[in-house]
């Protein structure tokens, strides 16, 4: 997460899924994680119905803000993690 600017976040607010297949739709990639019924309306009009890339993890962080991030992409030839955006989420 450092390549990201982030040098710290609370584990308790961190949620992070592997999925056992390569996925391209912001609904599939979001679907079972908190508040989904929430975000995955807003990531979708960020990023559109499906991204430009395959994808088989995801990592969330809860209560946390960066308005503009170091990289938008980050990892090795064998894993990338990839900065898709910041939404807001309500409780209740």
């Amino acid at each position: 997460m450092r390549d990201f600017g982030i040098p710290s976040y609370d584990e308790d607010f961190r949620e992070a899924e592997r999925l056992g297949c390569l996925e391209r739709s912001i609904r599939a990639l979001l679907r079972g994680f908190s508040y989904d019924a929430q975000i995955i309306e807003k990531f979708a009009a960020i990023c559109g119905e499906q991204i430009a890339f395959d994808a088989n993890a995801v990592v969330l962080l809860y209560n946390f803000r960066i308005e503009n991030p170091q990289v938008i992409s980050a990892g090795t030839d064998a894993v990338q993690l990839r900065y898709m955006g910041v939404t807001d989420y309500y409780l209740g």
